[in-house]
């Protein structure tokens, strides 16, 4: 009898544990986006980067939208500037775009935590990218 009850509970549990599952992505809820410092820098470069605030929201199909602003100490043709990004979440992979007509896109990785390490090209130079999730008010007072 115990038998009976404990061999369904085993074989969910390694099916939760085995298998990819949804829950496991990263998913704002509306009016809660992710708040992120980014940070680009040609990849033949070992200067300070181009720095900024990244504010994403990704909904539970994998759509990212969001801004970037820059506030880099370095000089920066974007600094000032609210500039939209839009993209996508498949898993671990991430793809977004920075611009209207997509003028900067990155391609990488995004972690359980929401840290992004990506790559793309501007005007025919390769950039690294890389952004974290900055603590919420909300944890920063606990």
């Amino acid at each position: 009898m115990l038998r009976a009850i404990l061999r369904p509970a085993i074989l969910a549990l390694l099916g939760f544990v085995l298998l990819p599952s949804a829950a496991g992505a990263i998913v704002t809820t509306p009016g809660h986006p992710l708040q992120y410092v980014a940070a680009m820098r040609p990849q033949s470069s070992s200067g300070v980067p181009f720095s900024g605030k990244l504010v994403l929201s990704i909904s539970k199909d994998g759509i990212v939208s969001g801004t970037y602003r820059a506030d880099s100490i370095r000089p920066d043709p974007m600094n000032g500037h609210i500039i939209p990004v839009s993209g996508g979440v498949d898993g671990k992979r991430i793809h977004l775009s920075f611009g209207m007509s997509a003028n900067f896109s990155v391609s990488g990785t995004i972690d359980a935590h929401g840290r992004i390490v990506a790559s793309g090209f501007r005007h025919g130079v390769a950039y690294n990218f890389e952004a974290a999730v900055t603590p919420s008010k909300a944890s920063q007072h606990s």
